[in-house]
């Protein structure tokens, strides 16, 4: 998100970065220490991307109340529907009598509509006008990308199931993970981070080879390290058999 900003307003933006705790969470109170009075915008991605860890309500609620009115805090929730950690939840409810807080929710993961592109923010009237210059509003939504959204939003069996399948293959990766040394860090997500402890680009690249396709941390600056979604059962298995034969 801060990235593209910087892309679209070149020099006109200046982004001051706050360095992960050794735990992989994000450094609230390093982000409060980071702010100055050319502060305008902070971004919270929670639960964290592409760690998968993930502040609780009461974090993020002291990090709201060390925020000057005129700076808008930003929480991406992409990811908030597979978090279980009790504390871990939304903080939407906090827009309605804070004007300077917008939420930022998305279809694309939880949903499984990630083709259509869609996704919502939700915030003060105040966060809105200023924003409505910026978005098409209905206008980039075609139907069937709203009939689909809120069938999804509707079919709370089908999001139980999700949640329940999205765990259950997650404690299995993670165990699998853990018999080969490896590190997997506890995640709020659908994909798991883990710390190889060496250069990820061998394993990466055995698994391409066998067509097992998985985010290399050199995306993220981070070539120790690997993000593995979570699929299918029959992937996992897929996943399993390959990082068995490797080592």
């Amino acid at each position: 998100m801060s990235l593209s900003a910087k892309r679209i307003w070149g020099n006109k933006i200046q982004l001051v970065s706050v360095p992960l705790l050794d735990n992989y969470c994000c450094d609230w109170k390093g982000i409060i220490n980071a702010i100055t009075s050319r502060t305008r915008v902070v971004i919270v991605t929670n639960p964290n991307n592409p760690t998968g860890t993930a502040l609780k309500y009461h974090e993020l609620v002291s990090l709201a109340d060390n925020l000057d009115s005129n700076i808008l805090l930003v929480v991406d929730e992409a990811y908030i529907e597979f978090a279980t950690t009790s504390g871990v939840k939304s903080m939407s409810d906090l827009t309605k009598d804070r004007p300077n807080i917008l939420i930022t929710r998305s279809f694309s993961k939880f949903h499984g509509l990630a083709g259509l592109r869609l996704g919502y923010g939700i915030g003060s009237s105040r966060v809105v006008e200023k924003l409505r210059n910026y978005v098409t509003g209905f206008a980039g939504i075609n139907r069937p990308a709203a009939i689909a959204a809120l069938t999804s939003l509707n079919d709370k069996k089908h999001q139980a199931k999700t949640r329940d399948v999205t765990q259950k293959m997650k404690n299995r990766l993670t165990m699998e993970l853990l018999k080969y040394g490896l590190q997997p860090v506890p995640s709020e997500t659908n994909f798991i981070w883990v710390n190889l402890n060496q250069d990820c680009k061998k394993l990466i690249n055995y698994l391409r080879n066998q067509r097992i396709y998985i985010a290399s941390g050199y995306r993220w600056s981070q070539p120790e390290h690997m993000r593995i979604s979570i699929g299918k059962p029959e992937e996992i298995d897929m996943f399993v058999s390959a990082l068995a034969a490797f080592n």
